[in-house]
């Protein structure tokens, strides 16, 4: 269902998600990276899976060229640039970028991280969505925020997109970073926008597809970037 998640390995081990923006580069948490100048002789881009471990026929493995984390202040993202340019098809397929819609119905979409029991362990290691609503963040939030109420977000999550849909046109609105503030209300989660990374976003990538172009256009996807900011505590390690 959504044709844009990666998953990143390092070092043979799943550890975070990501989505594939263009057909060169792919979106994550700058969180995913324990420094500042990681080796990507460590790191693997699995595009299209549908199991973490990425065991299907459709799948594609790309090395990662270089790592470009964002330098801000506070939280910041990161992209892969890929060693080769990521072949797309009805598994595959960048996410797209339009600014214009507006956000209601959103999803996190992620890594189940797996049931611990007999033959549903493997099935437990697929993708999972989180259904939300973007919601009022009040007075005590900036413009920078974006609200939502709150999930039962897991580290397999980490890294991947939240995704609103409006009409018939998906766009994703955030980055999971498994790190950040939490709302002073219990029934919302903030996210913090991530408008400032604009410019570093188009320096780096260059163009991105949009609706009207490409093969991307038949998805009817939309995509504005916002990073968010949920607080969670968890550490799980899959195979890839």
């Amino acid at each position: 269902m959504w044709p844009w998640m990666v998953s990143l390995c390092k070092n043979g081990v799943y550890t975070c998600g990501g989505t594939l923006i263009s057909k060169n580069f792919v979106l994550t948490s700058a969180q995913c990276f324990s420094t500042s100048n990681p080796d990507k002789r460590e790191w693997r881009v699995l595009l299209g899976p549908r199991l973490v471990n990425g065991n299907e026929e459709f799948v594609m493995t790309r090395g990662v060229k270089k790592i470009i984390p964002s330098k801000f202040t506070g939280l910041n993202i990161a992209l892969l640039k890929l060693t080769r340019r990521a072949s797309t098809g009805d598994f595959i397929q960048p996410v797209c970028m339009d600014v214009s819609k507006a956000r209601t119905l959103c999803w996190v979409a992620g890594w189940d991280k797996g049931i611990k029991s007999g033959a549903n362990q493997k099935a437990g290691l697929g993708l999972r969505d989180i259904e939300t609503q973007v919601a009022s963040c009040g007075t005590g939030s900036g413009s920078d925020n974006i609200c939502t109420y709150a999930m039962n977000l897991q580290q397999a999550d980490h890294g991947g997109p939240l995704l609103c849909k409006s009409d018939s046109s998906w766009f994703q609105v955030a980055v999971v970073s498994m790190s950040g503030n939490k709302s002073v209300r219990a029934d919302l989660q903030v996210f913090a926008k991530a408008s400032r990374f604009s410019s570093f976003l188009k320096e780096t990538v260059g163009d991105m597809p949009s609706p009207a172009t490409g093969n991307a256009a038949r998805f009817s996807i939309s995509l504005v970037f916002s990073l968010a900011v949920p607080v969670t505590s968890l550490f799980l390690v899959f195979g890839c």
